[in-house]
């Protein structure tokens, strides 16, 4: 079962070489990384509307909207058979498909998402599940998820068939967390960005959506 992601983006302290022609090297290589940058960070902006399809196909495979303006998605990070990665302001949605190998599995999701959430970061603490139903009818759970100072939610949909399961789980920074010069603003933009995120966890839908 896949882990909630938690995405580490803080860069690596290049190691000196030394010698004067390796040195000339990397500086070669420093004059074109922020152009290698630019197209491994590639974020694409995301209309609101827009509808995406995760899963591999084959009938394997759930909708979801993109709900509202100012979400983008990273292109490096996003594989659409198996899982998005998109952003909000300093909230992060990701949408998983995840495989079941029979159906006693669906049973047993929001646990094993309570163990990888440990796994992932040792403070993570998933709420008890509640019912969720989305926009489209889907059935599903959902409940509280905190980890590394952040705060958001996770909600799992098994497919009508339990044969796979759709995961999204949104982090976006506590109060203290989001804290800056003018720390009421933030935490407005900040629960915006997870009130958002929420309205796309609650588009999930198995059946296509009309064109």
């Amino acid at each position: 079962m896949g882990q909630p992601r938690t995405a580490d983006r803080r860069g690596r302290r290049a190691p000196w070489w030394g010698p004067p022609a390796v040195v000339a090297v990397m500086a070669l290589l420093v004059a074109g990384w922020p152009f290698l940058a630019s197209r491994l960070s590639d974020d694409r902006v995301l209309p609101g509307g827009a509808v995406l399809r995760v899963g591999p196909g084959n009938g394997d495979h759930a909708w979801f909207t993109v709900v509202g303006d100012g979400w983008t998605m990273a292109e490096s990070e996003t594989m659409p058979s198996q899982e998005y990665v998109l952003t909000r302001g300093d909230t992060e949605l990701t949408v998983a498909y995840l495989s079941l190998m029979s159906s006693d599995y669906a049973d047993r999701l929001w646990d094993g998402l309570r163990r990888s959430a440990r796994v992932s970061a040792s403070d993570a603490r998933v709420g008890p599940p509640t019912p969720v139903v989305s926009a489209s009818g889907a059935r599903g759970s959902i409940g509280d998820l905190t980890q590394r100072g952040e705060r958001g939610t996770a909600a799992i949909y098994p497919a009508p068939d339990e044969s796979f399961a759709i995961r999204m789980v949104a982090l976006g920074p506590t109060d203290a967390a989001s804290a800056s010069a003018s720390a009421s603003d933030s935490g407005t933009r900040d629960d915006a960005d997870l009130a958002a995120a929420l309205s796309v966890i609650r588009s999930l839908t198995f059946t296509r959506p009309a064109s």
